[in-house]
């Protein structure tokens, strides 16, 4: 039997499709759909993310009806857990689409999540920091702590609030730096950790402009390195550029072109606050979580 999962995220919608009971993933569709444009200074989904979120999971569910899917879920995730109006788009997925929204708590997403990342990389140490950077929030759990802490926000909401300018200044870069720095002082405990693992289509994308991947292959991805001094070069040569300029750069998704700053100051305060020189990736995240949990 097959079985869907629908991820719909702050930026974007993630479909996994899998075979149950034996969880061997069949397929992975990933579609830039914006449900939270604006949500930071709105407070609400607009009437135009809301349709546009229509129209993207109705080609997803098409998708997935393509592979005789059985069962499909769907989950939410800190858009649909802040925006004023997220009942009003939940209630029309149910109503033209036919399928029920479950939304996460921050918890949830960090533990599902972790679960994820563990079970694939199959890392032998203890200590590690996971971060799961959204659009609109960012989850980071210390698993030997049983720790974990939702930020409201995401590389959506970084861009939003901080870095107004095309391209961007680095007095709004350090702002936002700043800010996250203040954050994980006042949430997250310091300790000793030998692995910080990176969940997320921000991360993933990091990885793939260090690669210089012409095309999406999550599998090259799992488990690579992301150097710090290689980030901080990331980020210097996004200032450099508009973010028409941006949507050139290989391996870069065009459409994440205006948030990819937001969200890489936001890993790189995170590595730094822990005075670490690198970053695991992982490609599995939520959706795989939520695979393995029977959810």
């Amino acid at each position: 039997m097959n079985k869907a999962i629908f991820d719909i995220g702050t930026n974007s919608i993630k479909l996994l499709i899998y075979s149950y009971p034996d969880k061997t993933i069949i397929a992975e569709y990933m579609k830039i759909s914006r449900l939270g444009e604006n949500l930071s200074n709105t407070g609400l989904i607009s009437a135009t993310a809301i349709e546009r979120n229509l129209q993207t999971l109705s080609e997803l569910i098409n998708i997935s009806d393509s592979y005789e899917v059985k069962q499909k879920v769907a989950i939410g995730t800190m858009c649909l857990r802040s925006a004023k109006n997220s009942d009003k788009f939940i209630s029309l997925v149910k109503q033209k689409l036919g399928l029920e929204i479950k939304v996460l708590s921050g918890k949830q997403e960090a533990e599902l999540s972790t679960k994820a990342v563990l079970a694939n990389l199959k890392i032998n140490t203890k200590r590690n920091l996971i971060f799961d950077i959204g659009g609109g929030s960012t989850e980071i759990i210390l698993p030997h702590l049983d720790f974990s802490y939702s930020f409201n926000i995401g590389a959506h909401q970084a861009t939003d609030l901080f870095l107004h300018s095309d391209p961007f200044t680095n007095e709004e870069a350090s702002k936002l730096r700043n800010y996250i720095i203040s954050l994980l002082q006042q949430k997250i405990p310091k300790t000793t950790i030998e692995n910080i693992i990176g969940v997320g289509g921000t991360v993933t994308t990091l990885a793939s402009i260090d690669k210089k991947m012409r095309y999406f292959d999550s599998k090259q991805l799992e488990n690579a390195i992301l150097i710090v001094d290689d980030l901080k070069k990331q980020i210097k040569l996004f200032a450099s550029m508009n973010i028409e300029k941006r949507k050139k750069i290989i391996g870069l998704h065009p459409q994440r072109a205006k948030i990819i700053p937001g969200g890489a100051i936001i890993i790189l305060s995170i590595i730094e606050y822990f005075s670490f020189k690198n970053l695991r990736i992982s490609a599995w995240g939520l959706r795989h979580g939520i695979m393995l949990d029977n959810y």
